[in-house]
């Protein structure tokens, strides 16, 4: 077990959570590390492959912190405007030349009742076949 290493460089100070949310909210997930060296690489998977940024809706962003004398690194990947196709497990993963970090955590997106999508009303008829004139004298009927 990692955490029995008494030789790790690298820790967790704030693991990914299991989220639930509605399609269309916003969700952010953290990963929080100490450590000496810190951590110099970070990255994100989504389902095992790497998440693909999407400017305005898919963000990552970098931060630290100092908690009681001691330095926290952080990771914190944002997702806007959720889709049902965003829910899997999420990992990400810390590096710092010497030791590799990674958590997973899962996330839910539930249709949202409320932003159901309704197609707008249409107020426009549609001809049947005799109003437009069209004639298959081979078919039965003739119409």
């Amino acid at each position: 077990d990692e955490n029995l290493n008494d030789t790790t460089t690298l820790r967790f100070t704030r693991r990914l959570d299991n989220l639930t949310k509605d399609s269309g909210e916003t969700v952010k997930l953290r990963c929080e590390f100490s450590g000496d060296p810190p951590p110099t690489r970070y990255r994100w998977y989504m389902n095992e492959a790497p998440v693909q940024l999407v400017k305005q809706r898919v963000i990552e962003r970098r931060y630290q912190y100092k908690s009681g004398g001691t330095m926290v690194y952080g990771t914190k990947l944002t997702i806007k405007d959720l889709e049902i196709h965003d829910k899997g497990f999420y990992k990400c993963e810390a590096t710092n030349g010497e030791d590799k970090r990674e958590d997973t955590g899962i996330l839910i997106v539930k249709p949202s009742s409320y932003r159901t999508h309704k197609a707008p009303e249409s107020k426009a008829s549609i001809p049947s076949m005799e109003d437009l004139g069209v004639h298959f004298p081979d078919l039965p009927g003739g119409m």
